[in-house]
């Protein structure tokens, strides 16, 4: 016999006639005769309405599945957006064509954009920190369109556990009810906590929205999720004091003789500690520590309900094995890319050199055993077990070095003509059509790479194999020349700082480790189909930015991108941070005329002395900090096509770019892109 619909006529019919009958409207319940024994509700399925948890879960599953489709039309609409305006734009150079995308849209997408999807729930504070102390954090606030979904989703199961209850029903029958209904649902919102908890979350990259954003909801359904295994466990308990003969020796006697009861407690007791150590102030405070018990309450809280669903062979086991499949893709997928990434003939190499200025920074060189295809704006999890063991910590990927792939343009690159599109000034001057472009090679001297055994670390020993080929031993490439991929990391606490120590006590402040890397993750999303492009970065933030600029400028020189112009603005406590990126961009500078599409400018927000002097002479240089008003202002007016902005930087210089930008949003179509790790 197959099972009616939870969405059926007769038995929603049946659902909202029980639903009216709570709070009285069916003038109460017939009274029970003769004595009852009201401790039969502490135990089994007893006062639980499993008709009503199904169709409550069954909402509660379906109404996120409406919020993934309203995702998913979302996301399609994006897509064809942009692939639309990148493909026309690529074949049609007009100043029409141009002029037509840097048209505002629609006031109703505007004003949603505006007061809506990027407007923090007060007027401007949304990625920065809300301290206490220098030591006490409360985190960030959401913006207004996750405040209401996380207010509705909290607000729906606050109804299901409260207010739909019968409560014309006695109090330990009511109890009972209460105890199934918040077990239920606990069990139930355990499988998209876990699903959202991955960094390999396919809904990252399946909607685009970054795991930031998922982690932020992750921490709210964690905590319904504790609050209700809390209730359930607390209602057992009262049930069982209040109607029990022995009171409290009773709870303390059951536990012992009911493996039931016991892995259940467990369970309750793990997502009770995991609501107390996951406070922000807690998790900032020591990451590394809340992370690791972090996962070890939460296994034991998915054994223990395990277990105890298991026992009473209740429906609900189900929802248990998807999350333990969930945790096992995460985990194995991990696995699969440490083992990819970093296994072959040697291990990944690290050189970490300390930098100047700033308060402290390292750049770190890795070395990778495969090829790496780096996308701007990703990064990976560095394993350093010399430093930290088993820990992982994410960083942006800032440059990569491939020396047999040169961007066509550089000094050093083979001079062949090209045919580019219109840069910026010309544009409006005169309608071209994009010109067929030639598709470059460059060469580059191939080295093959000796056994290790065939080399010492202080004699370089040339051999010759029958092609003629020059080998030398893989410790002798220089680094210039291996393929590698780039990050610089702040000092801070913890990891970090005790990296930064070691590498600054060595000689040349240079020191090499071996190591991990699992990636890449992050880069939802494109700068490729923007006419104008602004980069903001502040401190560090420049890893998330700089990339951007070199594929950027790389692609203007192939004749294959959109962007007319790019211009970084870079704000810095102290102009010595320059030399974290110097080489690279002395790499960009090299690449012939560059000044005609790209743009740096550089805030000093702390200067030395009264006069301050640019560290290059390609970078002006400004003491203070930007105008963002005015900033936005010009940008606007010089506005090329759609304009992406992205920013990556401390929550205060995030947050005032998100204003700015929304203060435009009625003069020019703009993108607006954040990079933050929040976590």
């Amino acid at each position: 016999m197959i099972p009616a619909s939870p969405f059926s006529p007769r038995v929603m019919e049946n659902v909202v006639s029980t639903l009216i009958r709570r709070g009285g409207h069916d003038g109460g319940l017939p009274r029970l005769d003769g004595e009852v024994d009201w401790e039969m509700y502490t135990y089994g399925l007893n006062g639980v309405d499993n008709r009503e948890n199904f169709l409550l879960s069954s909402i509660l599953f379906y109404t996120l599945c409406l919020l993934l489709f309203g995702l998913t039309l979302r996301r399609l609409h994006n897509l064809i957006l942009v692939k639309t305006r990148q493909i026309l734009l690529l074949h049609t150079n007009t100043r029409e064509a141009f002029k037509y995308w840097a048209t505002p849209a629609h006031w109703s997408i505007s004003f949603t954009k505006k007061h809506i999807l990027w407007a923090p729930v007060g007027r401007i504070k949304h990625n920065r920190e809300i301290r206490l102390s220098s030591a006490i954090s409360f985190g960030t606030l959401p913006t207004r369109l996750q405040a209401i979904l996380l207010l509705v989703y909290f607000g729906s199961n606050a109804v299901y556990c409260t207010i739909l209850l019968n409560w014309q029903l006695p109090r330990p029958q009511l109890i009972a009810e209460f105890r199934g209904r918040t077990g239920v649902l606990a069990v139930v919102n355990m499988v998209p906590l876990f699903l959202l908890a991955g960094r390999n979350n396919p809904l990252i990259w399946i909607f685009g929205i970054s795991f930031d954003t998922w982690n932020l909801i992750h921490r709210w359904m964690g905590r319904v999720v504790a609050l209700e295994s809390t209730c359930h466990v607390v209602a057992w308990t009262i049930n069982k004091v209040e109607t029990s003969e022995h009171g409290w020796y009773s709870v303390w006697q059951i536990i012992q003789e009911s493996q039931f009861v016991l892995t259940g407690l467990l369970g309750g007791i793990a997502f009770t500690a995991i609501l107390i150590h996951s406070a922000s102030p807690v998790r900032h405070a020591a990451y590394e520590t809340f992370l690791h018990l972090h996962i070890a309450f939460a296994t034991l809280g998915l054994v223990g309900v395990f277990y105890h669903l298991k026992i009473d062979k209740l429906p609900q086991i189900i929802y248990i094995f998807i999350c333990i499949g969930i945790w096992s893709y995460d985990r194995l997928s991990r696995l699969l890319r440490l083992l990819y990434r970093n296994c072959g003939r040697r291990m990944t190499r690290f050189r970490i050199q300390a930098l100047p200025g700033g308060g402290g920074a390292c750049r770190v060189d890795i070395e990778m055993t495969r090829p790496w295809k780096y996308t701007p704006g990703s990064h990976a999890y560095v394993y350093l077990p010399w430093v930290s063991l088993w820990q992982s910590h994410p960083f942006s990927i800032a440059w990569s070095n491939f020396p047999g792939k040169r961007i066509c343009g550089t000094e050093d690159a083979e001079k062949t003509s090209i045919t580019r599109p219109e840069t910026a000034s010309s544009i409006y001057s005169n309608d071209l059509e994009m010109a067929d472009i030639e598709k470059m090679t460059s060469t580059a001297m191939f080295v093959e790479r000796a056994n290790p055994a065939a080399t010492t670390r202080n004699t370089i020993r040339l051999t010759r194999n029958r092609d003629n080929r020059v080998k030398l031993g893989p410790d002798d490439i220089p680094w210039s020349e291996r393929n590698t991929i780039s990050m610089v990391i702040s000092k801070r606490t913890g990891m970090t700082k005790t990296l930064w120590e070691m590498a600054n006590r060595c000689s040349n402040k240079t020191l090499y480790l071996k190591g991990f890397l699992e990636g890449e993750y992050g880069a939802q999303h494109g700068l490729y189909s923007h006419g104008m492009v602004i980069l903001v970065a502040g401190g560090v933030g420049i890893t998330h930015c700089i990339g951007w600029a070199r594929r950027l400028l790389h692609l203007w020189k192939e004749g294959q991108g959109v962007a007319r112009r790019v211009v970084l603005i870079w704000v810095v406590p102290d102009k010595e941070q320059y030399e974290w990126c110097r080489e690279w961009f002395d790499e960009i500078f090299a690449i012939q005329e560059w000044e005609q599409f790209f743009t740096i400018q550089l805030y000093v927000s702390r200067p030395k002395g009264d006069m301050l002097v640019s560290p290059c002479v390609n970078v002006p240089a400004y003491a203070g900090r930007p105008d963002w008003g005015n900033l936005f202002n010009r940008f606007v007016e010089q506005k090329l096509g759609t304009i992406g902005v992205t920013v990556c930087g401390p929550g205060t210089l995030s947050d005032s770019i998100r204003y700015a930008v929304r203060e435009q949003i009625s003069n020019a179509s703009i993108d607006f892109l954040e990079e933050s790790f929040t976590w």
